[in-house]
């Protein structure tokens, strides 16, 4: 490949990306927001926007797999299998809470995460079961589902209540666990 193709391909992946995330940002904020919004948003006209995303699903679709690849990437980098299982809730809430706008879009979508976003999560609660530190009357795709319904909502309100990341991802693992752990006998 010519320098100049792999220029402008590099290039085009930015403007592709940075389209992505002012459309993550702007979404997160007000689910209704036009394409206009978020051309204006990325700094770029609405015929480079619809150029590079020609409907607002293939946008979505766009921040989605953006968002399950950048919490897959967070989830393994966090090393879940290496640490007991309340220390891996904490990093997978705080990897998870540090995706922060583009999680929020994706849980708003209420399309399942992708197996590489979800499985960490799967195989960490699977452990805390066989533990005995979490629940194992409620179906693993439930408490799946719960955590990141949770995250969400903790970072959607967390930050416009002015909580740093830190506060946040405290929170939404206090509501989980709460209902995540056992009952007492």
């Amino acid at each position: 490949m010519s320098h100049r193709k792999a220029s402008m391909t590099t290039r085009t992946q930015g403007t592709s990306r940075r389209i992505v995330l002012a459309a993550a940002r702007v979404l997160a904020v007000r689910e209704a927001a036009s394409m206009a919004d978020i051309a204006a948003a990325a700094e770029i006209s609405r015929g480079t926007l619809y150029r590079y995303f020609p409907t607002r699903e293939s946008l979505i679709q766009a921040i989605e797999a953006a968002a399950n690849e950048e919490a897959g990437r967070r989830l393994t980098e966090a090393n879940l299998d290496q640490v007991p299982v309340d220390e891996g809730l904490a990093r997978a809430t705080r990897a998870l809470v540090t995706v922060g706008e583009d999680f929020i879009v994706l849980l708003r979508e209420r399309r399942p995460p992708e197996p590489g976003f979800a499985a960490p999560l799967e195989a960490l609660l699977e452990r805390g079961r066989e533990a005995g530190e979490i629940r194992t009357d409620v179906p693993l795709a439930t408490l799946v589902e719960s955590l990141l319904a949770l995250i969400g909502a903790c970072v959607r309100t967390g930050k416009a209540a002015g909580m740093g990341l830190e506060d946040v991802s405290s929170s939404a693992l206090r509501l989980f666990l709460t209902g995540a752990r056992p009952a007492a006998e």
